[in-house]
């Protein structure tokens, strides 16, 4: 292995781009990194236009650790003419970053402007020497950071170095498939579980390991002809993920917007992505048997959507049980969401994913076949989040219960009040650590920051599960919070769920809500008690609201 100085060159135009890539063949020939085809394409659009990149350094000879175990297990043996030598190119928005010493040789100035080096930092990217399929681990910074209508919920902080300067950037991996060792259905389980490990530590996996697991375990069928997505759950649990596979099966050409068994399975992607998991979503057609699977990590609220005003269901009486479900039904954030932001080895990173769009040309899931939804759930979290939103529906459901609050306690007014409360609202379901939680309690960034002394003492001091479900209860206004610097929905409320709970305790899910500056618990005796009040300050078992017959969880 021969040594190469690190090269400095701008990246300011596609003409730059052009030039970067004939010195990345010039490194490694056997690479053949082709500008007009995705994913390549696609990455010079995101860096020169939405990141502003103006310098790159290359770095070459790179050792991948992901392509090593690739070739020391399969490419050195199958192909032997390829080298295992990769090149690393780093992006800057900042040339003042990067100089070039009297050698000639490209470096990290970290005595002048390289002091904010993190800050102008955009990311790397692996060039492998696999032909035309070469891009490898490549981690770029999110490009809707501060964005209003754009999450990406998906991302982790990750660090690399630079010939002995730290760097680190903050965003979600991505890797182009290699049909010798891995497919679509690999390069997006890749993506996950490289997230996985460096945010919650769970086993570090290499692509060729898929492979390996995949013939292992299912009959020695080779990835190269594809997965499915029940091979893709059990990889998964090899992990340590508890695994809630979602499968629907569209017939026909579906309605997105009408079709309510669709709109479920994105309600549940959402809280999933927003709960920070990664979810691998396949999709095939009738007439596309192997059909194409990616990886979502974030979505696009639409501003309409936010903006509509709440439709007011019919209310029957204040003790109307199904006036609140279809209160709740139309209040979930998820409702707002008209597209999905994945890692597709077909089009590259943070693709766009649409799901609600006028013109069905536009729709991503427009063909007739059928949809398999993989969240990778990490931990003892035994509560899926479909029976979560039903415990939020029955919970709710239950203030209105004639037999809950009588009326002489005020029980009419406030039926009444939470009713209002929840058509006024918008609710957020995700799954959390109660470390994360307990976290936010104090960050600036959250808006929990401004509750009551005695409801932050309790958070605070109560034991928790390792994983609760917090079901936000929203205001309607999305507002730029100066904080953070980044905009927000008022908090108005929460339900706090036990995520470790299994199916036959559901109905001991809840462990507190609050609603303004109520605070309600539940008791040993499975009945909620206000807990606290901030109007009349008074706290400790203030009303204790009777149990009542709830019908079962559908």
């Amino acid at each position: 292995m021969k040594y190469v100085v690190p090269k400095v060159m701008p990246l300011r135009s596609p003409n730059n781009w052009l030039e970067m890539l004939n010195e990345v063949r010039r490194l490694i020939p056997a690479a053949d990194p082709q500008p007009e085809r995705v994913p390549l394409c696609s990455i010079r659009d995101l860096l020169l236009n939405q990141l502003k990149a103006k310098a790159v350094l290359i770095g070459y000879p790179f050792l991948d650790e992901d392509y090593t175990y690739d070739y020391l297990h399969h490419i050195g043996r199958s192909f032997y003419e390829l080298g295992r030598e990769c090149v690393r190119l780093h992006f800057f928005n900042d040339e003042g970053v990067l100089a070039v010493n009297q050698n000639g040789i490209g470096e990290l100035d970290v005595y002048g402007a390289g002091s904010g080096r993190c800050e102008h930092y955009l990311g790397y990217m692996v060039i492998r020497p696999t032909g035309t399929e070469c891009v490898g681990r490549t981690i770029l910074r999110d490009p809707y950071e501060r964005s209003k209508l754009n999450r990406v919920r998906v991302k982790d902080k990750q660090r690399c170095d630079a010939y002995g300067v730290e760097l680190s950037v903050t965003g979600t991996p991505f890797m182009q498939q290699d049909t010798s060792s891995h497919v679509c259905a690999g390069a997006a389980l890749w993506s996950a579980a490289h997230y996985l490990h460096h945010r919650y530590h769970t086993h570090r996996l290499f692509p060729r390991q898929i492979d390996e697991m995949a013939r292992a375990h299912y009959g020695g069928k080779h990835i190269g002809r594809g997965l499915t997505p029940t091979q893709l759950t059990h990889i998964l649990r090899n992990l340590g993920c508890s695994m809630d596979g979602l499968y629907v099966t569209l017939t026909g050409k579906p309605t997105m917007d009408s079709d309510r068994e669709f709109s479920e399975l994105l309600s549940i992607v959402f809280g999933y992505v927003e709960s920070t998991l990664p979810v691998l979503l396949a999709y095939w057609g009738q007439l596309d048997r192997e059909g194409h699977v990616v990886m979502i990590n974030g979505y696009r609220l639409d501003q309409g959507r936010l903006d509509a005003p709440p439709t007011s269901p019919v209310l029957s009486s204040v003790t109307d049980s199904v006036a609140m479900r279809l209160a709740v039904d139309q209040s979930w954030l998820s409702n707002c969401v008209n597209a999905f932001f994945c890692q597709d080895d077909q089009k590259g990173p943070y693709s766009v994913f649409p799901v609600h769009e006028d013109d069905p040309e536009q729709r991503a899931l427009d063909r007739p076949g059928s949809i398999a939804v993989i969240p990778c759930v990490t931990g003892d979290a035994f509560l899926s989040y479909t029976e979560a939103k039903k415990v939020v529906h029955r919970e709710l459901a239950a203030f209105l219960a004639p037999d809950r609050i009588p009326a002489d306690a005020g029980g009419d007014l406030i039926r009444r009040g939470v009713l209002e409360l929840v058509k006024g609202s918008w609710f957020r379901l995700y799954l959390q650590q109660s470390r994360r939680f307990r976290s936010q309690l104090i960050d600036t960034r959250f808006g929990r920051r401004h509750l009551p002394t005695k409801i932050l003492e309790y958070y605070r001091t109560q034991p928790l599960p390792r994983y609760l479900y917090v079901c936000d209860i929203l205001d309607r206004t999305y507002e730029h919070d100066p904080d953070s610097g980044m905009h927000r929905f008022g908090l108005r409320g929460e339900m706090i769920l036990d995520a470790t709970v299994p199916s036959f305790a559901i109905h001991r899910a809840l462990l507190a809500l609050r609603i303004e500056n109520q605070l309600f618990i539940r008791d040993e005796a499975g009945a909620l008690v206000l807990e606290w009040d901030s109007s009349s300050g008074a706290h400790s078992g203030l009303r204790s609201l009777a149990p009542v017959n709830l019908p079962p969880l559908e």
